[in-house]
């Protein structure tokens, strides 16, 4: 009932996380993504992903990237990021597309198999892991991050003083440890910047709607 752009004044966006799409190894033998699109392009509707919902982010990157390569992929969604990742270290589900802090201890176990991240760079964690525009879909764009909004119409000086108030909070080590700890990346801007930010993930979603109907 809300409209994401006209009915909030952007302040700044403080951190962004990449996700992880990883497989059950001892359900499929792909090491690679490209191997994983071969197995996928050969049996259609045969590999399953777990995500925390239908709608939830996780699902729609995964329609996303299915669309551009082409995939048939069966979406099983989940209430909630914890039961899809139970399913899919289980082997219940083929795959799973998650936050890298909520994947990495399965991954770096072998429970699970990381084939790509998405971000805007490779991921300190996982260096050897490729990102989707590494792969050739740069139209996936960055993992999903984290900002404040202020109600529309919030006086500009208010917006400023907010702006400034949270910047100095980020530059507080204990703070910079939390984010280092749970594999976020620090992105302070302006709130003119986070206004593009927000103008192309809705664009962005927007597509992805459509192409997944």
């Amino acid at each position: 009932k809300y409209d994401p752009i006209k009915d909030f004044a952007p302040v700044t966006n403080v951190a962004t996380t990449p996700s992880v799409f990883a497989v059950n190894p001892t359900k499929v033998p792909a090491k690679t993504m490209k191997e994983f699109m071969a197995l996928a392009k050969a049996s259609p509707g045969k590999y399953s992903y777990g995500s925390p919902g239908t709608g939830s982010l996780g699902h729609a990157n995964i329609s996303h990237f299915a669309a551009l390569a082409q995939l048939d992929l069966l979406h099983v969604p989940y209430k909630g990021a914890g039961q899809a990742m139970n399913d899919a270290v289980a082997g219940q589900v083929d795959a799973i597309t998650d936050n890298l802090p909520s994947a990495l201890a399965h991954i770096k176990s072998g429970k699970l198999r990381a084939l790509a991240v998405l971000s805007e760079k490779r991921s300190p964690a996982l260096p050897d892991v490729p990102t989707y525009g590494d792969l050739g879909f740069p139209q996936m764009g960055g993992g999903g991050w984290f900002g404040v909004v202020a109600p529309a119409g919030t006086p500009a000086p208010v917006v400023a003083r907010l702006n400034a108030a949270i910047h100095k909070a980020m530059k507080q080590p204990e703070f910079i440890k939390k984010m280092d700890d749970s594999g976020a990346t620090l992105i302070p801007g302006t709130p003119a910047q986070f206004a593009k930010d927000i103008e192309q993930a809705v664009a962005r979603y927007e597509r992805v709607s459509r192409l997944a109907k």
